[in-house]
């Protein structure tokens, strides 16, 4: 499976980037239907579902989606929504072809959903039904949802970033990205600072690059990897919108490369920090009080898919602190992608199960 040493580097990097997609679909699908979500520190939640690659939780905290990546006849290709203070599953939706990308709109109202036909899905969840599906030219890679709910950046194989206008679907601005020497940007993660003002790509030649979503112009692209062996696979931002940081994987070849989270000052558009990790980050999120970073390893550089991780790191000094096994707690799967509670509290992965974990206080 491991693309061969003739493969173009563009192509060994969308492969790796690509990888919890394939998993997704070769690891869980035979499962059986039935998918627990599981709380480490409270009670156990049923919820049905063929392997779950995705969640986003809303920002009231009241409602946890999970994608279901499965067959068409036992709730694959749908989301579930689940009262998070109940524990209670919602009947699932239908929004396409294997979804492996969530997010909801800050005010609620808007869930949008990547399938891995390239094509985005967005729900309308008041009342639980597609309102639109978004198709650009060559195939959504990443997606970002504005502060203000108004607009979804969609990042594409083609060396741009489409803004859509999420209340009718439609295009409303295009924004090209510079070639870099392999001569191909796949964007692999996108974020938007809390203020709405800047949007930042990071592509796959291993830089991160700052927009301004008021004129569409680009900043200096900031280099945070080493791009014959790193790739830089997540993003987030701290809710003061002073602090960036950057997910540079180097398991992504087979652990040819180094492995660390670049923190980098949005005032400067420089590196301020940089922590070595010991695994490959797959994605990133800050908790809502700013004080921590979590960071989720899925270890796909050598296919021990059962030793999944969630670490805390103090976002004051950088330090880390104990590690959160997720994988092999409750079946063997690597994890995908994860979402804080706006509390600050949990944690919930999806890998196959949706795990929740009770975060340090």
């Amino acid at each position: 499976m491991r693309p061969g040493a003739n493969t173009p580097l563009h192509h060994r990097r969308a492969f790796w980037a690509l990888i919890a997609a394939c998993l997704a679909l070769t690891v869980v699908v035979p499962w059986s239907v039935a998918r627990v979500v599981r709380l480490v520190h409270g009670p156990s939640v049923l919820v049905p579902g063929d392997g779950f690659s995705a969640v986003a939780v809303t920002s009231d905290g009241r409602t946890l989606y999970a994608a279901n990546g499965g067959p068409v006849g036992s709730n694959g290709h749908t989301v579930t929504p689940v009262d998070i203070a109940t524990g209670k599953a919602g009947k699932p939706f239908a929004v396409g072809t294997d979804p492996q990308g969530l997010a909801v709109t800050p005010d609620g109202r808007m869930l949008c959903a990547l399938l891995s036909d390239g094509r985005i899905t967005l729900v309308n969840l008041p009342t639980g039904t597609p309102v639109a599906s978004i198709h650009v030219t060559s195939g959504a890679y990443s997606m970002a949802v504005s502060p203000d709910s108004t607009s979804l950046f969609i990042g594409t194989d083609n060396n741009e970033v489409v803004a859509v206008d999420i209340a009718t679907g439609r295009r409303k601005l295009l924004i090209p990205l510079p070639t870099p020497g392999s001569g191909v940007v796949t964007p692999n993660a996108m974020t938007v600072t809390p203020d709405g003002r800047t949007l930042y790509v990071a592509e796959n030649d291993d830089a991160v690059i700052p927009v301004n979503l008021a004129t569409g112009n680009q900043g200096t692209p900031i280099t945070v990897g080493n791009s014959d062996l790193t790739m830089t696979s997540a993003l987030a931002v701290t809710p003061d919108g002073k602090t960036l940081y950057a997910a540079v994987n180097g398991d992504y070849d087979f652990g040819s490369g180094p492995n660390n989270l670049v923190a980098i000052s949005t005032a400067t558009g420089t590196v301020s920090k940089t922590i070595a990790y010991g695994q490959g980050p797959i994605a990133l999120a800050v908790t809502p009080d700013g004080r921590t970073l979590c960071v989720l390893n899925g270890n796909y550089g050598d296919f021990v898919t059962d030793e999944s991780t969630v670490t805390p790191i103090s976002t004051a000094d950088g330090r880390p602190g104990k590690q959160i096994r997720t994988g092999g707690l409750f079946g063997r799967a690597g994890a995908f992608g994860f979402a804080i509670t706006p509390d600050n509290r949990t944690v919930y992965v999806a890998q196959g199960d949706v795990v929740a974990i009770g975060l340090p206080r």
